[in-house]
């Protein structure tokens, strides 16, 4: 049984009724397109992926150049432990972001496809192993005021 086998079986058994399909954008924040199962399941998602507008990512498109296709690696595929019975349970997969006019190859945008599997290649290349995990970090305020929250830079507007 291959991964998309196991990863469609794995959404039956548990009943799954939506597929958070993520992606990391230029800045290492996790994204998603939630979906329902049933694309996964009765549907060729795991082969043809989803589009999605890249313009609304930032540092990935313009506006006129903006549809990309996101394709889920059904290897990555779990079930959120949290979701219990009675409720819409839910998965995350985390998936490659491609061009979407003949693009055979990753965009040059996704750390996770374009950047960190050629490292990983370079790497093994000379006779390394390389290893990739996030770094979890919080930080602890003794007060804050939320509506003076910034995103990176103090003129920068996005929150």
């Amino acid at each position: 049984m291959d991964a998309k086998e196991r990863a469609v079986e794995l959404l039956k058994k548990h009943d799954v009724r939506w597929v958070h399909t993520a992606f990391t954008d230029i800045r290492g924040t996790l994204r998603a397109v939630v979906l329902p199962a049933t694309r996964f399941t009765e549907g060729d998602c795991f082969t043809v992926g989803t589009g999605f507008d890249g313009s609304s990512v930032r540092g990935f498109k313009e506006i006129d150049e903006s549809d990309m296709i996101l394709k889920p690696d059904p290897a990555t595929l779990a079930v959120l432990p949290w979701t219990s019975e009675g409720f819409q349970k839910s998965a995350i997969v985390l998936g490659d972001v491609y061009e979407a006019y003949g693009a055979a190859q990753p965009s040059e945008v996704c750390p996770r496809s374009y950047v960190s599997k050629r490292a990983v290649d370079a790497a093994k290349a000379m006779g390394y192993t390389g290893l990739f995990g996030p770094e979890v970090e919080h930080f602890v305020f003794k007060s804050i005021d939320p509506t003076k929250l910034t995103w990176d830079l103090p003129g920068d507007r996005e929150v």
